[in-house]
């Protein structure tokens, strides 16, 4: 919840940039100053989710966090696979060495126990 929260006073920072008459601007130009985001397009965990849209995303990475090669596609991939009904998603974490991880889909696992995270994603479902 706090990270929404500083997101969404991220974004309100940035009301002199948008127009007060066009939705469609707006959305565009804070598309234009949102540069890793996106939304969880896989589908449902819940029954009753079924059919829900697509849910929109947060990335949130540790100041020192290191972008791997392809970074922005990696992401993308994750969030074609992620369901939308998720609201936590760890990415560059370290676990130890033995400890299992249970496959989900081709582009995400499950940790069975995690060290430290680099970064996650939230979502507002």
């Amino acid at each position: 919840v706090a990270a929404w929260i500083g997101v969404e006073s991220t974004l309100s920072s940035f009301d002199f940039y948008l127009d007060k008459d066009s939705v469609a601007m707006n959305l565009n130009k804070v598309a234009g100053l949102i540069t890793i985001s996106g939304f969880a397009r896989g589908l449902s965990l819940l029954n009753e989710n079924e059919g829900m849209d697509p849910s929109p995303v947060c990335v949130i990475l540790e100041d020192d966090a290191q972008l791997c090669d392809r970074f922005v596609e990696r992401i993308q991939a994750v969030l074609d696979e992620l369901p939308r009904d998720f609201h936590f998603c760890s990415i560059g974490y370290s676990r130890p060495k033995f400890a299992p991880i249970i496959d989900y889909s081709p582009e995400i696992g499950i940790p069975s126990c995690l060290w430290y995270l680099t970064g996650y994603i939230l979502s507002a479902a």
